[in-house]
């Protein structure tokens, strides 16, 4: 939303939100949601910091237990394919 609203460092925002999201989810031990923050940051990030999305979103799919199964997981592969 804030970056459809063409608001002034809407980018920037949106990924304090998305990293702000991620660590309350780690404090909750909410790995799923914190992979959906960490999904929806590397997807903000795009294709030019494809080691960065890595770096980001293997380890929490490693952390999950029967990832493979997983539709949030399935979403973060997809993103380092």
């Amino acid at each position: 939303i804030l970056l459809q609203a063409g608001h002034e460092g809407a980018r920037q925002e949106a990924e304090e939100r998305f990293r702000r999201a991620m660590e309350r989810a780690r404090q909750l031990g909410a790995r799923a949601s914190e992979l959906r923050a960490a999904t929806s940051l590397a997807r903000l990030w795009g294709d030019g910091r494809f080691a960065a999305r890595r770096a980001l979103l293997e380890p929490l799919i490693d952390s999950i237990v029967g990832s493979r199964d997983n539709p949030d997981v399935t979403e973060a592969i997809a993103l380092l394919s």
